[in-house]
């Protein structure tokens, strides 16, 4: 079974000032990026989504280990 955590925009980050500059802003949702990766309970959703929020475009591929292919 896989358990997903639904994380919502600004879960992460404190309350913010009431006129953010736009660097207040982008660190802020930078925070939220940094720590949602941290967090082994976020799904590969939650980080596209906090990255394209960051104006990034998160793309994740996945490849076999050879390592351990070799050790065999």
């Amino acid at each position: 079974m896989t358990l997903t955590a639904h994380v919502p925009a600004g879960a992460y980050s404190s309350p913010q000032p009431a006129n953010p500059s736009p660097f207040y802003t982008l660190g802020a949702r930078l925070v939220d990026l940094g720590t949602a990766l941290q967090n082994e309970r976020s799904t590969i959703d939650d980080l596209v989504r906090l990255a394209s929020a960051c104006g990034m475009d998160l793309r994740i591929k996945m490849v076999e280990d050879c390592s351990r292919a070799d050790e065999a």
